[in-house]
C-alpha cells in the first residue's frame, strides 16, 4: 500500500525512503516560496514529507494536503496552518504560530515546541499532546479526538461532542466540556472545570477547586485528587448525577451532592479517607446557589455573606430579637 493512503507508522517522522518527495528547510525554499497560500502533498498516490528544522521558515496560511507529513523541530510556522484529511503533522520543537486546524481526518502529534493561541482540533481529527506548550484557547469538535499526555496546554480549553483524555501534563483555568466524554487518570488540571451534558471519568491525577457538574452530567470518581486546594471545591448541579467510589474529595462541596440511588446517605470519600453525611437538597437550593456564584456581581463576598448570616443565625439559635437573648454577663459569669 502506498504511503499516501494513510498516516504511516504512527505518531512521529517516517523514514525519508517512503515518501515520493522529500522537502527540508532551510534548503529548498525555492520549492517553498512562503507566499500564501503554499500546500504539499495532494497528488493522487504520491506522498510528500517536510521537515522543518531551526533556521527554516514556512509562510502563514499553510496547507498539508493528503499524502504530506509535515516534521516540525525547529523554526519558524506562520499562523493559519491547515492541516486536511490524509496528512500528518509532527511537532517536536520550534515555533508555530495561532489559529493551527486539525482537519477531519489529519492527526496532529505534539511533543515540543510552542504552538500558539486558537489551536482547533475540528471534527473527526486526532490530536496527541504529549509535550510541548499548546497556548491558551483551544478547542476540540464533534468526533474529535484529543490525547493529553504531558506538555502543557492554556487556559480556555473548549471540548464539544468529543473525546478528551488526560493522562498526564497540565491543562490550565477554565476547562470547559459540553456533551463530551472526558478522562482523567494523571497530570494536574487546574480551576475552574465545567462540565454540561458530560461523562467525565477522574481515576487519578489532580483536578483544582471550582468543579463544576451542570446540567445533565454524569461524574465518576475513582482516584486521584479532586478539587482538595479551594473554598470553592464541588458544585454539582439539579440533573447531574456523582458516583464517588475513590480518590480524595475536597472538604467544600457547596451544592450536596447526589449518587445513584439518590436521597440520604453517606459517602465514602477514598479509601481510608473521611466519611461525610450528605443530605440531598438539591431540589431546593440548587438555583439559588447557582445565581450567588455565576450570576451575582461578586461571587466571592455573596457566600461569603451567605455564610456569616448562617453563623450569626446558628449563634443567636435562630432567635432575631436581641431582648430575647440570653445575658452572658448574668451573675458577674463571662
Amino acid at each position: 500500500m502506498s504511503p499516501a493512503l494513510a498516516q504511516v507508522n504512527g505518531s512521529g517522522p517516517s523514514p525519508a525512503n517512503l515518501f515520493d518527495t522529500v522537502l527540508n528547510l532551510p534548503g529548498d525554499e525555492e520549492v517553498i516560496t512562503g507566499v500564501s497560500v503554499e500546500s504539499i502533498g495532494g497528488v493522487s498516490a504520491e506522498t510528500t514529507q517536510l521537515n522543518v528544522s531551526d533556521g527554516g521558515t514556512v509562510g502563514e496560511i499553510f496547507h498539508a494536503l493528503s499524502g504530506s507529513e509535515v516534521n516540525i523541530s525547529g523554526g519558524t510556522v506562520g499562523y493559519f496552518f491547515r492541516a486536511l484529511s490524509g496528512s500528518e503533522v509532527n511537532i517536536s520543537g520550534g515555533n508555530v504560530g495561532s489559529c493551527f486546524d486539525a482537519v477531519s481526518g489529519s492527526e496532529v502529534h505534539i511533543s515540543g515546541g510552542m504552538v500558539g493561541r486558537f489551536f482547533d482540533a475540528l471534527p473527526d481529527s486526532k490530536v496527541t499532546i504529549s509535550g510541548g506548550i499548546v497556548d491558551s484557547n483551544m478547542s476540540a469538535e464533534s468526533g474529535s479526538k484529543v490525547n493529553i499526555n504531558g506538555g502543557t496546554v492554556g487556559g480556555s480549553f473548549s471540548a464539544r461532542d468529543c473525546e478528551v483524555n488526560i493522562s498526564d501534563g497540565t491543562v490550565h483555568d477554565s476547562f470547559r466540556t459540553f456533551g463530551s466524554q472526558v478522562s482523567i487518570s494523571g497530570g494536574t488540571v487546574k480551576p475552574g472545570f465545567f462540565a454540561e451534558a458530560s461523562v467525565v471519568h477522574i481515576s487519578g491525577g489532580t483536578v483544582e477547586s471550582q468543579f463544576r457538574g451542570a446540567r445533565g452530567s454524569e461524574v465518576n470518581i475513582s482516584g486521584g485528587n479532586v478539587a482538595v486546594d479551594g473554598l470553592w471545591g464541588i458544585s454539582v448541579s439539579n440533573s447531574s448525577v456523582m458516583n464517588i467510589s475513590g480518590g480524595t474529595v475536597g472538604d467544600f462541596i457547596i451544592n450536596p451532592v447526589s449518587y445513584v440511588g439518590g436521597g440520604t446517605g453517606s459517602l465514602l470519600l477514598g479509601p481510608g479517607r473521611r466519611v461525610a453525611s450528605i443530605v440531598d437538597t438539591r431540589t431546593r437550593f440548587s438555583d439559588a446557589i447557582d445565581r450567588a456564584l455565576y450570576e451575582s456581581p461578586d461571587s466571592y463576598n455573596t457566600v461569603r455573606n451567605v455564610y456569616l448570616q448562617r453563623r450569626k443565625n446558628a449563634i443567636l439559635n435562630g432567635q432575631f430579637d436581641a431582648e430575647a437573648q440570653p445575658d452572658i454577663y448574668e451573675n458577674g459569669e463571662f
